[in-house]
């Protein structure tokens, strides 16, 4: 199992959330999807072809969708 560390504001130097999100999308396995003003998205998750479970999630722009697959 993978621990994954949670990131506070203490440990690093103050970023806004803009710079943080523009130096993850210049990295490798990460890739980014831009949401125009307004434009409605709306996001489905489901774990296999055959689960019943699944999570939407319905938004409006703007936002950026960052994917990462490292």
């Amino acid at each position: 199992m993978k621990v994954i560390k949670r990131w506070s504001p203490e440990q690093e130097p103050q970023i806004s959330t803009k710079e943080l999100t523009n130096i993850l999308i210049e990295r490798e396995g990460i890739s980014a999807i831009e949401i125009p003003p307004e434009e409605t998205v709306s996001i489905r998750t489901r774990f296999t072809k055959t689960s019943l479970y699944s999570q939407e999630i319905e938004f409006k722009g703007p936002a950026v969708i960052i994917i990462n697959q490292d």
